[in-house]
Parts: C-alpha cells; structure tokens; sequence
C-alpha cells in the first residue's frame, strides 16, 4: 500500500523530463503530472502550461502526448489546448498541433494563427 501511494505521489508531482529525439538534441519537458504507457511506448503530460524546450523553440500547450520509437527516442508529439510554439520572433498558435521528428514537421489545426516580426 505504502509503495503505491509512493507511486502516485510521484506520477502527481509537477515533473521534469529530458528526452532524445529521433533525428538528435534534448528535449526538455516540464509539467504538474504525467502517465506512461509501457506497451505503447507512451507518455501524457497535463499540466497549466505544460512546457517543451528544444533548442530555440518552445511550445506549450495543456495536453502533451509522446510518442517513442523502439530505441525509445521521441518520434513523434501531440499538443493540445491552447497550443502556442514560439522560435526567434516566429508565434504559432492552435487548438492541436502535431510534431513528427522524422520529417522535422509541425502540423497546426483548430483556428491556426501564425505572427512573424510583427506581421500577423
């Protein structure tokens, strides 16, 4: 009993993750819980924001799902509610947008606004 009230004191307390992904870097995820799924090579982060850093980019969101690769390397993301990706002077936000490493792509959808140097 002891050991599982352990455990979810651990799964509820805020988190910081670090990651690798796929096609190289860290990436650094912080959040007030998370769950993992062993059989699915998955992990769900919730949070007010929940925070992605890597490199120059940073994207929040309240729902963050990761997805693993078998050599267990981040391939690929979902965020959703309230989506905001900031690099440089580059602002996107969403409702849901989706990270595939292997491509290096951001997909946004659900109302997409992009704001660049001013320009929106």
């Amino acid at each position: 009993m002891i050991a599982r009230l352990a455990l979810l004191a651990v799964l509820a307390a805020p988190s910081l993750t670090r990651l690798q992904a796929a096609g190289g870097g860290v990436i650094t995820i912080q959040a007030s819980r998370f769950s993992y799924s062993l059989p699915s090579h998955r992990i769900e982060y919730t949070g007010d924001p929940v925070r992605l850093v890597r490199g120059d980019a940073t994207l929040t969101c309240r729902r963050l799902t990761v997805q693993f690769n078998q050599a267990e390397q981040v391939s690929r993301a979902t965020f959703e509610e309230q989506v905001r990706f900031e690099r440089g002077d580059k602002v996107i936000t969403c409702q849901k947008a989706t990270y595939e490493d292997a491509a290096s792509r951001l997909t946004c959808e659900g109302s997409p606004e992009v704001k660049a140097g001013g320009l929106t």
